[in-house]
């Protein structure tokens, strides 16, 4: 016998079709209600395809910080599953040494875009 669970992605668009809230919910999550969101990144692996399909969305107010954090952080979560699944432990020591160098490159570009260097 199999088990099902469901993921439940729920997307508030505004009279421009952008998002505008999102909400979240999981059986297996501990959640009596739908949380919110304001950054999704999801990707599937198409054998068939011998492809990755994405489904990235954010809010129209997500600040530019909590991007960059969640980008950052997914990046290192992929390296994390990545290692669990192959045993390739270089992998997140690489992606953790890329990412803090990401970082301050972007807080670089952000800090000359607001004339702060």
């Amino acid at each position: 016998m199999t088990t099902k669970r469901q993921i439940i992605i729920t997307v508030e668009l505004d009279d421009d079709k952008l998002p505008q809230r999102i909400f979240w919910q999981a059986d297996d999550a501990g959640m009596n209600e739908p949380r919110d969101t304001k950054s999704m990144m999801l990707s599937f692996w198409d054998r068939d395809e011998d492809n990755t399909l994405r489904f990235d969305l954010h809010t129209k107010d997500l600040y530019v910080d909590e991007m960059k954090n969640h980008f950052l952080q997914t990046l290192v979560s992929m390296a994390e599953t990545y290692r669990r699944a192959t045993g390739h432990d270089f992998v997140l020591g690489e992606m953790k040494t890329f990412t803090t160098q990401l970082s301050g490159k972007i807080q670089d570009a952000e800090d000359e875009k607001e004339g702060r260097k």
